[in-house]
């Protein structure tokens, strides 16, 4: 499954290339690369497009699995639980928050829409370790109370690839504790009116994450993790506008994403927090209600606060 990583990160990227591509619009050579570039904003509204509805797609087969499942529940294994292995989870939802990114604006943000999020986890079958990857897409738009004509947009995309192994089992069986370690890729990408003001914050790096997990009943369990971040990669632009290693690599994003520099606690903080309540609904499947508590902050030079709030529903399904 590790060798599914380079794959996630590529969709990320192919899916941010356009988006950085449109920079291109300040060069010298904008009258030259007039119809390119409209052809390069086709091509971003195509793949957010596509990355909007893909949830729904899949909600689909899983609508189609649940069919499949409730016929086939009409005897007298109806509501037993068998432990499955593999879960996963489609869940949309919505992100609000809170943006101060002194590289791009010197205004205060509100930040609100729609979040798409795709979930796997894989346990072992001794339930003492478990794998599990976070995918999560959102498009907002930004809003300040100064004045209506800087509403702006916020593109979202995380990758989370996480594994953990059980601690001490304590006195109380339904109560279960996790440790282990997690990569992380994020993207946020604020932009205001095609690009005349933008910035940029790519995270990619390890970090500690624990988990605790506790079975209310044979139905209904809740969970809850806290990552935080140790090391990274962090790339932003040095100030808005485009730069000439910008426009020198306007055609390739994972130059631009990836070039930067280490950055440990003193550069980078921050820490993902999130509660999870599922209740089976069947042998296979679960519904599934998520609150996510997102917070970074970078204290140095061109300080940037990102504070959000996502509240997802949706449907597991366990095989």
């Amino acid at each position: 499954m590790i060798g599914a990583l380079p794959v996630l990160i590529l969709i990320f990227i192919f899916q941010s290339k356009t988006i950085f591509a449109t920079t291109g619009i300040k060069s010298k050579s904008m009258s030259i690369n007039k119809h390119s570039n409209i052809l390069q904003n086709a091509n971003r509204k195509t793949i957010r497009y596509f990355i909007k509805y893909l949830p729904l797609l899949i909600v689909s087969l899983l609508s189609i699995l649940f069919y499949q499942n409730l016929s086939s529940q009409n005897n007298s294994q109806y509501g037993k639980l068998t432990p499955k292995n593999h879960q996963l989870s489609v869940l949309v939802g919505a992100n609000q928050g809170f943006v101060k990114d002194a590289n791009f604006s010197a205004l205060n943000y509100s930040e609100n829409g729609l979040l798409y999020a795709l979930k796997y986890v894989k346990h072992k079958s001794n339930r003492k370790s478990f794998f599990q990857i976070d995918i999560d897409y959102s498009d907002s738009d930004l809003t300040t109370i100064t004045s209506e004509h800087f509403t702006s947009l916020s593109t979202l995309a995380n990758v989370e690839i996480s594994y953990l192994r059980k601690l001490k089992q304590p006195k109380n069986e339904q109560l279960t504790f996790y440790l282990g370690g997690q990569y992380f890729f994020s993207l946020q990408i604020l932009d205001w009116l095609n690009f005349e003001a933008f910035s940029f914050t790519a995270v990619n790096g390890i970090g500690l994450k624990g988990h605790v997990h506790y079975n209310i009943n044979k139905k209904s369990m809740i969970n809850s993790s806290l990552f935080i971040p140790l090391i990274q990669n962090l790339s932003r632009p040095p100030y808005n506008g485009i730069d000439e290693f910008i426009l020198k690599n306007e055609d390739n994003s994972a130059a631009i994403i990836f070039a930067g520099e280490i950055a440990t606690i003193n550069k980078y903080l921050g820490f993902d927090w999130s509660v999870n309540y599922s209740y089976s609904l069947f042998n296979h499947f679960n519904i599934i209600t998520s609150y996510t508590l997102r917070y970074k902050k970078l204290p140095k030079v061109n300080k940037m606060i990102h504070l959000q709030n996502q509240i997802t529903v949706g449907l597991t399904y366990k095989f």
